[in-house]
């Protein structure tokens, strides 16, 4: 009956100290001058989804989520790095090598989508009405090279205004 008293009273304590013991710890703190080290300072605050949202102190992300602290001894000179701890890397087995220009020893299958560079595209937009009496180019993709015609228009805009240069040329006007 006793070491049941005891086990009780022991995991009282124990949750005791879980949950007022921190403040406890704190409270020493404050009485000791509240001495912190800049060790311990977060130098800035970021948003978990977004690393370039930086503030410098704590609030919420744009998306609504708090901010996390990065300490010193955080931050690295890889921004986006993954770190894993020595012992997880045992446990998975990474191995690491210098890198070096090498043949791979097996073929290598992939897919992959081979696309056209869209800046190097080129728009026509004729600046009068009429319609498309030929087309020289049937299909994307298909090649065409410089000075090349791509279609053959007819306007009657076009060949009135043709007629009037000719007119004055022919008057010297």
């Amino acid at each position: 009956m006793k070491i049941i008293v005891l086990l009780i009273i022991g995991a009282l304590l124990g949750a005791g100290f879980t949950f007022f013991g921190k403040p406890l710890l704190q409270g020493l703190d404050d009485m000791t001058g509240g001495e912190t080290t800049e060790e311990n300072q977060p130098l800035y605050w970021v948003a978990p989804m977004d690393p370039n949202f930086r503030r410098d102190g704590p609030g919420k992300s744009p998306m609504g989520m708090d901010l996390i602290p990065v300490y010193a001894e955080d931050e690295s000179g890889d921004a986006g790095g993954v770190e894993i701890p020595g012992h997880v890397q045992q446990q998975i087995g990474v191995r690491t090598e210098a890198v070096e220009p090498r043949v791979p020893s097996q073929a290598i299958r992939s897919l992959g989508i081979i696309r056209y560079d869209e800046h190097e595209i080129v728009h026509i937009h004729p600046r009068v009405t009429g319609w498309i009496e030929e087309l020289f180019v049937r299909a994307e993709g298909d090649p065409v090279k410089r000075n090349d015609p791509v279609y053959q228009i007819y306007s009657p805009e076009l060949v009135s205004a043709q007629e009037e240069l000719v007119l004055a040329l022919n008057r010297q006007n």
